[in-house]
Parts: structure tokens; sequence; C-alpha cells
């Protein structure tokens, strides 16, 4: 779970020369979003109607995967792949390139085909994939075509197509394009200083974690129904609300209004808003992946009554299209 003051984990399955710094992302098992990635069993089946974007259009119209911003460096990728669908997700989530024009099914079939032919050419280049290759340039390789919704389908094991090396990698990615939009570093050791000179807008430099909350909800709120489907990402855009809230507060300064209309969202906004005035209620314990993980936090005492409802009206609500 994002922390109250705005630091999200970016787990990695590569840990050869990455790191996560800055915030401090952690992956502590008080303070995560997730522990290792794990498929979300709560997650309901919708069905996402979007708009495409105009970079997606011109995506789709080229064929191919374009960058649309500079952090592709901090995808590196084997030579002769490319890893520019997962650099493009940490500006804008909700492109769609891979999983275009398919329901869910199809996005995870997509996704499967896609990481067999990329496994299939790193063995006939004569070097087979390496799960813990330098930098993961290998697990960029594979997954480096996979726009978020595809990355989605990966980490939930959308079909049981998927195995949980697999599942965390994406995890991992999806992760790191979270962090990085949030101005929490997640990327090889050799990167970590250009970025903070880049950015420069890191929270241990600024203090300023409102805008690290709010670059969260923003992030958060332009992924697929799909995603918002989950439990995880419920609890993350209602972390990411309260670490805004909270540095809001900090600074004297009266925060934005940035409620979400999902009602899973609403529930744990207001058992979260219990911490404030029950310090014992405030530690999250383990990973929350699903309704089970949710219902044993402390925080979430007095809640678990609606939480069934809440699923329910999040489906409905996700499945009209909004």
């Amino acid at each position: 779970m994002i922390s109250s003051i705005g630091t999200v984990p970016v787990g990695s399955t590569h840990p050869s020369d990455k790191q996560v710094t800055t915030g401090s992302a952690s992956n502590s098992s008080r303070s995560t979003v997730t522990g290792a990635a794990v498929s979300d069993k709560t997650s309901v089946s919708v069905t996402d109607t979007v708009s495409l974007s105009p970079e997606t259009a011109n995506a789709i119209a080229s064929g191919t995967n374009k960058p649309i911003n500079g952090f592709n460096k901090y995808f590196p990728v084997r030579a002769g792949f490319t890893s520019t669908a997962l650099s493009n997700a940490v500006t804008n989530p909700g492109m769609q390139t891979s999983s275009a024009g398919k329901n869910f099914t199809e996005v995870a079939l997509d996704a499967r085909v896609r990481m067999d032919a990329k496994y299939a050419a790193m063995s006939a280049s004569g070097k087979p994939y390496d799960l813990n290759s330098r930098e993961g340039v290998d697990s960029a390789a594979l997954l480096g075509e996979l726009d978020r919704r595809s990355l989605y389908a990966v980490s939930s094991n959308m079909g049981g197509l998927f195995t949980q090396d697999e599942q965390s990698t994406a995890n991992s990615y999806m992760n790191q394009q979270l962090g990085l939009a949030m101005g929490l570093y997640a990327g090889p050791i050799r990167l970590a200083g250009e970025f903070a000179v880049t950015y420069g807008k890191t929270p241990t430099l600024t203090g300023d974690y409102a805008s690290v909350g709010k670059a969260g909800v923003l992030f958060l709120d332009k992924v697929s129904n799909e995603e918002k489907s989950s439990v995880l990402w419920a609890v993350n855009r209602a972390s990411a609300q309260r670490a805004y809230e909270s540095g809001m507060e900090l600074m004297g300064r009266t925060p934005e209004n940035l409620d979400s209309d999902i009602p899973l969202v609403k529930l744990i906004r207001a058992a979260m808003a219990t911490m404030q005035n029950e310090p014992g209620r405030g530690i999250t314990t383990g990973s929350i992946t699903n309704a089970a993980e949710l219902r044993n936090q402390d925080w979430f005492k007095g809640f678990e009554s609606q939480l069934d409802a809440a699923l329910l009206e999040t489906k409905s609500f996700l499945m009209g299209g909004h």
C-alpha cells in the first residue's frame, strides 16, 4: 500500500543492478503496495470500453510502439528488442497498443503469444532468456511490447496462462511505472543520479509529498477498467489520495477534491480515515491483493460487512462504462 507520506514500493525481480530510491520506495511488509506479485483473486470481470487517445491511435496506425517520453532509458532492454510500451505507460498508462480492440480474454491470449515469441527469439539467438539478466534486460525484452492493460493480464494471471515468475515480473514493471510517474526512482543503479537531476521532485529533496500522492492519483485514474476492478488498485488509489491530502495538510494548505466515484475506493478511503484518530489502526500488515487480505487489516475493522456490496457495486459501476 502506498504509505501516508507518499512512498510507493517498486518490487524488482531483477536483482542485478536494479534499485529503488527516493522517497523512499519500500518493499517491507508494513507499508507495501504488494510483497511479491500475486494473482488477485478478488478482481471482478469487466469489459473495458475506451476511447483511443491520439497517441494510441497513431501507434496503432503505424503498427509500432513509438516513444512518447524520455523514460526508455529506465527500462534497458536486450539488443534487438524494444521496451517502448513499458516506458510509454509512465506518462500514459491508458495508452493501448498490444491490447487495443481486444476483450480481456483476448488480451491475455495475445500477451501469451507475444511472450512465447520473445522466448523463442532469445533462444534462437543462442542466448536464452535469463530472469536474472543484468539490469533486467531480458525481462524488458520479454514484456517490452505489452501496454499496461496487457501487463495487468499477465500480473493477474488472466486465464491461468502465466507462470508465477511472469506474474511477478509484470507486477514489478507496473510498480516501476507508477513509481516513476510519482517521482520515485526505480531502475538501473547507474541512472539514479541522473533521474534526481532531471526530475528533481523527489520527496526526500523537496518535502512535497502532496505532489507525489497527486501524481499517483492521476496515474491510477488512467488505467484500464480491468485493473480498476482489483482490490489492489483500489487500495493504491485510496492510499495515493491519502498521501496527497496528508502532504497538503503538512504544508498548511487545503487539498483539492480528488475523490473517486468507484465504490470500493470510497469504502477503503472511509476505513483509512479512521487511522487519524486511532493510531493503533494505522499499520498495514503484509500485502493487500484480495478481499481476504483487506479484511485482515486492523484499519479495515468495522468495515468488513460492507465489502461484498462494494465489490458488486464496483463491478456494476465499471461495466456501466464510467
